[in-house]
């Protein structure tokens, strides 16, 4: 007697290989979804490190986040420890600042810097910004002298009368305590310095200039609580 074998349903076997594979195009759709969900390659990875506090601890992270791209770290170096005393000659002062987005550490400019001078010796820095750009008189406060120039480079000066040991004849000298920057422009951004850029410049003479009147002979009893608005470059 022979023995039969039951045929397969054909139509049967059709559908299990059909579920078989909807089942595997699932489980791929579902692992891309997941992953997408924890890399979106659509939006930047924000990874920005700056010091919270710079320039002789004077400077937060506020203050320099405008000078910077959005990814990378900044780095702060002064000359100094702290800022001047009234026993100090009259020497420069500056806070060097770094910004690092990829192998190349980059120089943001010279700045900001502080240095003691007679009015001579600053009538001298006006005239010779004068003469080889655009100059600007800014607004910081009655008795204060402040000025943008453009000699190539952008220069924020802020000047405020102050009494000072002068270094040749070792008597007290009236003059200034000059704090100026070089506005560079954000890594990354446009050849010219940003409006953001140049107000956030501004903010930080101003505070500068600030902390030095505490423990200087300076005034600075007439510097404004905040910094003029910087009008745009001519033609910009």
């Amino acid at each position: 007697m022979s023995v039969l074998t039951p045929k397969e349903d054909v139509p049967a076997a059709r559908r299990r290989r059909r579920l078989r594979g909807t089942a595997a195009a699932t489980a791929v759709l579902v692992a891309a979804v997941v992953s997408l969900v924890v890399w979106q390659p659509w939006q930047s990875v924000t990874k920005l490190s700056l010091p919270a506090h710079a320039c002789w601890g004077v400077l937060t992270a506020d203050d320099l986040r405008p000078l910077v791209g959005k990814n990378g770290t900044m780095t702060a170096e002064t000359n100094t420890s702290t800022l001047p005393t009234p026993e100090a000659t009259n020497g420069g002062y500056h806070c060097s600042l770094y910004w690092k987005d990829g192998p190349t550490k980059l120089y943001l400019g010279a700045g900001p810097m502080i240095a003691l001078s007679t009015a001579s010796d600053l009538r001298q820095t006006q005239a010779v910004d004068a003469s080889t750009g655009k100059l600007r008189s800014l607004s910081f406060g009655a008795g204060n002298i402040a000025w943008e120039a453009d000699t190539n480079v952008q220069w924020l000066n802020l000047a405020i009368p102050c009494t000072f040991r002068d270094p040749v004849s070792g008597q007290s000298s009236n003059g200034y305590a000059r704090v100026w920057m070089d506005m560079a422009p954000n890594p990354g951004g446009p050849p010219t310095p940003t409006s953001e850029v140049r107000q956030a410049d501004a903010g930080i003479v101003l505070k500068l200039a600030k902390a030095f009147t505490q423990q200087y002979p300076c005034g600075g009893d007439t510097l404004p609580p905040d910094a003029p608005s910087i009008p745009p470059y001519p033609g910009s």
